[in-house]
């Protein structure tokens, strides 16, 4: 079972919180999960691979007034601001593992009202609102897009040999999906898919490099639209795409996924003009 839980935090006066927030909102987020299940929250800390993704910290007055108050995507931290500033804040957490969802699902009313911190600002947890959705439901939902638009929100980079490739390879994005649906999926797709990677290419895109900030470092990442098509004769294969393409929305894509980075959303032809706001660069022309 995947859960999407979306947090709304509360601080006491109007703050200030520095950068992204990502790898504090990791922190905070091991901190709930010691409270309501130690034992699953020390296997997953121990753990290669861990089986959630987090979103940025978003001030909600920062939000444009064309999202609807149930969208919780919003436009990347903006060049150079490295800061966010409000009194009422907003991040998701998305749950990719069974167990880990059904600890979620149960402890959110729990923590609700729970002091926490982010870094060392205190907020209060004032409400989260969970959606679930199964695999199979992800799998049979899938509709055949050819093209499918990818809409990467923050930086988004992937590790290969000890560098960080900063291109949107489809290889890499998709392969990424792949490893990570395989992983928590009980409805596996057919490790044979990953050959089919190579036939998917580029059709256009508008991205740029940006920084992510963490404590002490940076890491660079490509942000932006990208819209991959791509040729097969398995009937099955583009069925097999566009579900992980969808995954993308819950997994994110590629490195340090876990803090706020590789934020992904899959955007259709009806959602072109309600959804501008949530653009990281200019809409394609």
């Amino acid at each position: 079972m995947l859960i999407k839980s979306i947090f709304e935090l509360e601080a006491p006066q109007q703050t200030t919180i520095q950068e992204e927030g990502g790898e504090k909102l990791h922190g905070m987020f091991f901190d709930l999960l010691k409270s309501a299940d130690p034992d699953l929250a020390t296997a997953i800390h121990y753990q290669e691979g861990k089986p959630f993704a987090i979103s940025t910290l978003r001030s909600l007055a920062q939000r444009s007034s064309m999202l609807t108050p149930s969208d919780d995507s919003l436009s990347s931290p903006k060049e150079g601001t490295g800061q966010n500033e409000g009194r009422r804040w907003r991040f998701t957490i998305r749950s990719l593992d069974q167990r880990l969802s059904e600890v979620i699902d149960r402890a959110a009313a729990e923590w609700e009202g729970k002091a926490v911190r982010v870094g060392n600002v205190p907020l209060v947890i004032r409400n989260i609102r969970v959606t679930k959705k199964t695999y199979e439901e992800l799998y049979t939902e899938a509709e055949c897009r050819n093209p499918i638009h990818f809409r990467f929100l923050t930086p988004t980079s992937f590790r290969q040999r000890g560098t960080q490739v900063v291109l949107p390879i489809p290889e890499l994005v998709f392969g990424s999906l792949l490893r990570r649906w395989n992983q928590y999926s009980p409805l596996p797709f057919p490790e044979t898919l990953a050959d089919e990677f190579a036939g998917i290419r580029i059709r256009k895109h508008n991205i740029r490099t940006d920084l992510y900030q963490f404590d002490r470092y940076k890491i660079i990442g490509f942000v932006g639209d990208v819209v991959f098509e791509f040729a097969t004769t398995n009937p099955v294969s583009p069925i097999l795409f566009n579900a992980l393409a969808r995954f993308a929305e819950y997994s994110g894509v590629g490195y340090k996924s876990t803090m706020g980075m590789g934020e992904t959303r899959i955007v259709v032809a009806n959602q072109e003009r309600s959804k501008r706001a949530d653009r990281p660069v200019s809409a394609f022309r």
